[in-house]
């Protein structure tokens, strides 16, 4: 009978999770929230983002290189 917990890894990243940031998708400028960070194979820092409020979506695998930045920090 144990419960086990997993401890996360620190990821040094530039954006924390639940930045209001601004991105290019579908050449278009899409304001979102960070929603969860990780390490792809390669060791870069890569993002899921959540657009949208009553039904979002997920942009996945989004790299922190293509992030143009905050909004209004």
């Amino acid at each position: 009978m144990g419960i086990f917990k997993r401890k996360k890894k620190f990821i040094d990243s530039k954006y924390k999770i639940g930045d209001f940031i601004r991105i290019r998708y579908k050449n278009e400028l899409v304001f979102g929230f960070i929603y969860e960070i990780r390490l792809n194979d390669e060791n870069e820092v890569i993002y899921t983002i959540q657009k949208g409020g009553e039904c979002p979506i997920f942009i996945e695998n989004h790299k922190e290189k293509d992030i143009l930045g905050y909004v209004n920090k």
